[in-house]
């Protein structure tokens, strides 16, 4: 598949957890090198409410 350089794109699903935030950074330094857009999808639960927002540091706490 061709892709043009105006149309690159990054996706990635976030639902707060901690997994998630770590693929979102991941995500976000491959749209940087790849000189792409970063399209982030947030997940909700079944019951439609959003999953608990989680800050990149208490994520980063809940690691160490």
């Amino acid at each position: 598949m061709w892709v043009m350089p105006e149309h690159r794109s990054v996706v990635v699903g976030v639902d707060g957890s901690p997994n998630s935030l770590a693929a979102l950074h991941r995500a976000a330094r491959e749209a940087l090198e790849r000189r792409a857009r970063l399209d982030v999808v947030r997940v909700l639960e079944t019951d439609g409410a959003a999953a608990p927002p989680r800050s990149c540091a208490s994520a980063h706490a809940a690691r160490s």
